[in-house]
């Protein structure tokens, strides 16, 4: 007979074991779990200067893998480990060499952050979250550098084109962009460019006159160069444009103007300053006339290049913007201390210079047309006018469908992307006047165009119809 002791000792272990197994299937999968969370790319973030440079993240905003996408970002990382580092932390280590190793410096003019993220409020959060690090950064070592930021769409086919090209999807955004909203631009020709050069090609080319250094001369030499082939004086000449461009490989000034009875368009080199083409044409006739340049020259080869008329010795001076704006004030009864938002620009209507001069006072819009030469008041009109009336009635006047397959629902609206250009701005709706709406929902990235002005500047603000994040902006002095 067995002694009951001896049960007890004869414990079954299947049991046991099963538990025990069970236990460490569990930790297994925890541990799996998040290993496969802290490795999974939630997020792309690039940084472009000339060093191109992919920070892949995860749900953390933690870097999994920083890549190089070109030669200059391979040098750039090739002492670093970001593996593992937070956000602000491998952004304020790629920034610090990039101005260690002179990638970065006050000629510089703009540095691009892109973020790519299938969750827009998170891709918008972590596209604030290092252009705050970089500009901290510039800031500190005081280093005038544009800081651009954008939110990109995680898109195959962006993603493909980058690869094709060399570039990194933050910059191939900026590219198509840039192409979709020119008619002689293409991703292929801007390609090759720098941040910094597709920078000046999509801002005002003024502030190249604010970057001595820059290896492109400024926008007023340009046009004293198209001054000095034509034949004219600053003094005799009405200038209608001056704008950056890139033609025909070479980054250029096409300077527009008017003297005496001829209007020019000529491209001026941006780095020489040599003018490498001119087109002339009489203000009334429209008629071009094709001959040498002014000083007797054979026209450069392959550029269309046409003799400009001389200027009138007796051309009649302008009023002057000022000048043109007191008469129509004078004609209104009105005194500039009692006027909102007076603003005078000058315009070519059926080759006749004109004042277009607008101001508010109350709910009452003004505008004039006014003679530049002899300040005749052409056109005098007045409008019942309300913030809240105009922004209805401007966005009531767009008639664009939003993109096919996207339902209305998945647009945040345009009052919401009003707010978010005020809080980007950091301006409060109160202080807001000429306010301007528009819908943009049929554009490949649909988005709302948001422009006011407050606080003596002028904002221009292109809005994520879908995320909210701020696509581009501009902001400048009201003058």
């Amino acid at each position: 007979m067995e002694h009951p002791e001896a049960k007890q000792k004869n414990l079954p272990v299947k049991p046991l074991l099963a538990a025990v197994c069970v236990v460490i299937v569990l930790v297994l999968g925890i541990f799996a779990f998040q290993y496969r969370q802290s490795h999974t790319v939630q997020s792309i973030l690039t940084v472009d200067v000339n060093p191109s440079v992919e920070l892949r993240l995860n749900q953390k905003a933690r870097v999994v893998e920083a890549v190089a996408v070109n030669e200059d970002g391979a040098e750039l990382l090739k002492d670093m480990d970001l593996r593992g580092t937070e956000l602000n932390v491998a952004v304020n280590a790629l920034m610090g060499a990039m101005l260690r190793y002179g990638y970065v410096d006050e000629t510089t003019g703009a540095i691009l952050i892109s973020v790519a993220d299938k969750d827009g409020v998170r891709g918008a959060a972590l596209r604030l979250a290092a252009e705050e690090e970089a500009s901290a950064i510039l800031d500190a070592a005081s280093v005038p550098v544009e800081v651009l930021a954008q939110s990109v769409p995680r898109d195959a086919a962006l993603e493909e084109k980058a690869a094709q090209y060399g570039i990194s999807i933050g910059k191939a955004r900026m590219i198509e962009t840039m192409a979709a909203g020119s008619d002689h631009w293409t991703f292929e020709t801007l390609a090759g460019l720098t941040v910094n050069e597709l920078y000046l090609l999509s801002s005002d080319p003024a502030g190249l006159a604010e970057q001595p250094q820059s290896s492109y001369i400024a926008a007023d030499d340009a046009k004293a160069a198209a001054f000095a082939y034509a034949g004219v004086t600053a003094a005799q000449a009405f200038v209608e444009k001056v704008e950056f461009d890139y033609e025909n490989g070479a980054m250029v000034y096409e300077v527009e103007f008017i003297a005496g009875d001829m209007e020019y368009d000529c491209n001026v080199d941006a780095v020489t300053g040599a003018v490498i083409g001119c087109k002339t044409e009489p203000v009334q006739s429209g008629v071009s006339q094709n001959g040498t340049a002014p000083d007797g020259t054979a026209p450069v080869q392959g550029q269309d290049t046409q003799t400009p008329a001389a200027p009138s010795s007796g051309t009649q001076q302008k009023i002057g913007a000022a000048q043109a704006g007191a008469i129509a004030l004078e004609h209104a009864g009105l005194t500039e201390s009692q006027v909102t938002g007076l603003r005078t620009e000058s315009e070519w209507d059926d080759g006749l210079l004109e004042y277009h001069v607008e101001f508010y006072t109350g709910e009452i819009e003004y505008e004039y047309e006014i003679n530049a030469y002899t300040g005749e008041i052409l056109k005098a009109e007045q409008e019942y006018w309300n913030r809240t009336s105009h922004r209805e009635n401007h966005h009531e006047d767009q008639h664009h469908s939003a993109v096919p397959g996207v339902p209305s629902a998945a647009y945040i609206g345009i009052d919401a992307a009003q707010a978010a250009a005020y809080r980007h701005a950091g301006v409060d709706a109160t202080s807001v006047y000429d306010l301007s709406l528009e819908e943009k929902l049929d554009e490949r990235t649909p988005h709302y165009e948001v422009e006011f002005k407050a606080g003596g500047m002028e904002y221009e603000y292109d809005i994520d119809a879908q995320t909210g994040a701020v696509l581009n902006y501009e902001s400048e002095w009201d003058d």
